[in-house]
Parts: structure tokens; sequence; C-alpha cells
């Protein structure tokens, strides 16, 4: 149940949060299966930048129509886990299918509509922010091929 002051007639609320754009620093390590299928465990840090809008909607006493519309971006870091399978197709190629679940933590925000009538009405949002990430790829490999790299001079 929600309590609107005296002469309120209601209130709406419309939230839109948007990960911009997010990235990770991560290790890993894996057991080669056999010589060309590697099968491996990864995590490390996560951090991307989040864009939260809402919009607070109501009706004065005589009936006008009200609203505030608040943005609020800010950058989080967090943790990524996560773990694939790889395997070599040809030589210096190989393709890989990875999963990656991503936590950057809560993000807090408040919006405040100023009614007109002496108080206003705002709105307390928290949320988590976390993701599932499936990815597969192709990937070059520029070593020389089997065995240590020697310098020649």
């Amino acid at each position: 149940m929600t309590a609107v002051p005296g002469g309120i007639l209601g209130t709406s609320a419309i939230v839109d949060q948007k990960l911009e754009w997010f990235g990770t620093f991560r290790g890993r390590l894996g057991v080669l299966v056999s010589p060309n299928f590697l099968l491996y465990a990864t995590g490390g840090a996560a951090y991307g930048s989040l864009n939260t809008d809402v919009t607070l909607t109501s009706l004065t006493p005589g009936g006008v129509p009200i609203s505030v519309i608040g943005s609020h971006q800010t950058s989080k870091f967090g943790w990524t886990l996560g773990g694939g399978i790889e395997a070599m197709f040809a030589p210096g190629w190989s393709g890989k299918l990875e999963y990656l679940y991503m936590d950057l933590g809560t993000v807090d925000s408040t919006a405040v509509l100023a009614t007109g009538v002496g108080f206003g009405i705002g709105a307390n949002l928290s949320s988590r922010v976390k993701d599932n990430i499936f990815r597969a790829g192709i990937n070059y490999h520029f070593s020389p091929g089997p065995g240590p790299v020697v310098a020649r001079y």
C-alpha cells in the first residue's frame, strides 16, 4: 500500500537503467584435455558505467500533471568469474566458447518531485548490477610454433 499525501491524486515512477559499457581484467587457468583442447576457469576484476534515468509524475490538487526527470551516471568496480573451452582447429587458430558472471555491486539513486502544495514526493532506488555473459570467439596465436622462443643475433 502506498500512502499519498492529501491533495495528490497519484504518483508514478519510471526507471530505466543501462550498462553503457564494461570491461574485465582477468586471469585464466586451464587444463589441456588433449593437445588441441583447453578447458579453463577465468576470474578477476570487472568495471563499467551505469546510467540511471528516473521519471516521477503526479497530479496537483487542481489536476495539473507535474513531472521531474533525473539522471545519474556512475562508474562501478566489481568482480567476474567464469569458464570456457578453447580448441585449436588449424595451425595458429583456435575457437572458444566462454561464460562469465559479472557483479558490479549496488547502485543507489534518489529522485524528488516538488508537488507545489508544500511537500515533495520522492523515490529511493537501489539496484544490484550483475550480468551473465556468453561469448564465442576466434583467436590467432602469434607464436612461431611449439617449443620455446630462441633469440638469434
